[in-house]
């Protein structure tokens, strides 16, 4: 017979063996810990703040403890931006330096964490680590209680079976079945949703979640180009314009006379004219029923981010950058190096954010030969980064001809066909369609 008594005690006995091997572990990692533990803990603070930083809104999901922070310049960093984001609804890196004066050359610090961003979608992975750290940690000094007598070893392990924490390494690693990996190969990625512009996407195959460039010299209409192919998109998703080179009148009365037909340099004859006003009152009415949101004005590269950050939360959405010769990054750089930055931080965005971007580029070369990729070797890595590149090109190569024969040059397409399409810009009325 097996008495109650012993069923408890051998009860506690597993209990106590599972704790002293996680307190032998404990002991055997002593040494190291105070190193690197500590070294890891700061890297994954200064990730976890980074990212906080340019994504603020991700305070409100993710209420941490101030207390797994180990540097102490990160706990106040961290608690300041939840006190100002709280009072405010936005992180001000000014106010957070303003309230840590005490702490030497805090702004130039704080900077610098903005300059190093991480990828968003490792947040949670990195809080994760952070609160293994603090609880390896906490587990230490409760050990070091133990072994000063300030605690009695029963203390111990039932501090410790509260802190949670572990040691062994358990693996993520999995072995898809037959069936999830040829679902995984074979299936075709999102492809982009074209309405007016359908026969172009047959033929060029755009996808979700890439960044794609739009290449041309000046004033060929690259702008228009892009307002024509936002206006289309609209009608299936939300369409951010980052506007840097268009007045806001200018863009507008593009949009409408792309929607209405007339010219724009006939809209000063709406007042004599009630056919033309009533046309142009239907287009306006048509562009603001469309998902298109502008934005004006030059913009930063973390600028950029938390703009699509706040708007691309709901279904995938479409962001045209017009142009990434206006986007600035903080580091100084000559123009090679900051487009380098800006077009590796927007390929991030299109997977962190579930959004596909238009990039617009400027090709200064003159001439009358059509572009090619050799035309984009002194622009930093646009080369290398676009997933389809589009360069569109005036055969005439004369901004006065009214010709609207224009080559739209596939010149680079990961998912499609390459060549030249031939498109008609009638510019009076800024509208684009495919032959």
């Amino acid at each position: 017979m097996v008495l109650p008594g012993l069923i408890k005690d051998a009860g506690r006995m597993i209990i106590l063996s599972k704790m002293e091997r996680i307190v032998r572990q404990i002991r055997r990692l002593n040494r190291n810990m105070n190193y690197c533990d500590s070294d890891k803990s700061y890297l994954l603070e200064q990730q976890v703040l980074s990212i906080l930083m340019v994504n603020d809104e991700m305070l409100k999901e993710s209420e941490l403890d101030p207390e797994i922070f180990t540097d102490i310049r990160h706990r106040r960093i961290y608690q300041s931006m939840k006190d100002i984001y709280k009072s405010k609804g936005i992180v001000d890196l000014i106010e957070v330096a303003k309230r840590n004066e005490d702490i030497y050359k805090l702004p130039d610090y704080l900077f610098a964490l903005q300059d190093q961003y991480f990828s968003s979608k490792n947040f949670y992975a990195y809080v994760d680590g952070l609160q293994e750290v603090y609880k390896r940690r906490k587990a230490h000094e409760i050990l070091a209680k133990c072994d000063k007598e300030e605690i009695t070893y029963d203390e111990m392990v039932s501090e410790i079976s509260k802190v949670g924490v572990t040691f062994a390494q358990e693996s993520n690693a999995t072995m898809l079945s037959a069936v999830d990996m040829y679902e995984l190969v074979t299936t075709d990625n999102a492809k982009i949703k074209f309405v007016r512009f359908a026969s172009l996407q047959e033929k060029i195959g755009f996808i979700e979640n890439t960044m794609n460039i739009i290449a041309a010299r000046t004033s060929v209409g690259k702008s228009a180009f892009a307002l024509n192919l936002i206006d289309d998109l609209s009608r299936n998703y939300k369409c951010l314009y980052m506007n840097m080179e268009m007045t806001e009148k200018e863009l507008y009365q593009r949009l409408v006379s792309i929607n209405s037909g007339v010219p724009i340099n006939e809209f000063t004859k709406t007042r004599q004219n009630k056919t033309l006003s009533n046309k142009i009152i239907q287009a306006i009415n048509i562009v603001r029923s469309k998902k298109i949101k502008v934005y004006n004005g030059s913009k930063s590269i973390d600028g950029i981010r938390k703009i699509i950050s706040r708007e691309c939360k709901d279904g995938h959405c479409i962001v045209f950058i017009d142009y990434v010769g206006y986007v600035s990054t903080r580091k100084r750089q000559n123009d090679r190096e900051r487009v380098g930055e800006v077009t590796r931080e927007l390929q991030i965005m299109t997977k962190d954010f579930n959004c596909t971007i238009f990039l617009l580029a400027q090709i200064n070369r003159e001439g009358t030969e059509a572009p090619t990729l050799t035309n984009l070797k002194d622009s930093g890595e646009l080369e290398q980064s676009g997933h389809a590149i589009l360069f569109l090109h005036n055969p005439s190569n004369d901004i006065n001809d009214q010709t609207p024969e224009y080559d739209l040059i596939v010149a680079k397409n990961r998912s499609g066909r390459l060549g030249k399409l031939k498109i008609m810009f009638y510019k009076a009325i800024q509208r684009f369609e495919v032959m």
